[in-house]
């Protein structure tokens, strides 16, 4: 049985180590100044942009992590963004969306009792953004 997009990319993205060099392969924002960032961004869906800026403005400015954009080109046979917000300690938070914007999943990233990367999906689409200020 094949996957939907939705599906397809919570598996393909369940273990991944976002701390790791593996994952730059699929960097979309690889300026190096906000300025340029802010350049590459704006080229991206508007449901992209707005948690890029999300995660920008209360994670990033307030200096507890950092926020990243990936490409994956062939996830179900459709082009996937990530949202990838790492912090200063283990945990992250993930959204994901297909190739036009519309958000297809979100969760918080951590370590499991090994040391692995593992993603906890939300249940509830976009829950993720209420343990960003939890976090801080």
């Amino acid at each position: 049985m094949e996957l939907g997009v939705e599906q397809a990319a919570k598996r393909f993205l369940q273990n991944v180590d976002w701390h790791g060099e593996a994952i730059e392969a699929w960097r979309f924002d690889t300026a190096t100044t906000n300025a340029e960032r802010d350049k590459q961004v704006v080229t991206l869906p508007p449901g992209v942009q707005e948690a890029f800026r999300f995660y920008f403005d209360n994670v990033e400015t307030r200096d507890w992590g950092g926020v990243g954009i990936f490409k994956l080109d062939d996830i179900a046979g459709e082009t996937v963004y990530v949202v990838n917000t790492t912090t200063d300690g283990d945990d992250g938070f993930v959204e994901v969306f297909d190739g036009t914007g519309r958000r297809l999943a979100t969760g918080q990233t951590d370590l499991d009792a090994g040391g692995n990367p593992i993603t906890g999906w939300d249940e509830q689409l976009g829950a993720v953004r209420a343990r960003v200020g939890a976090s801080d």
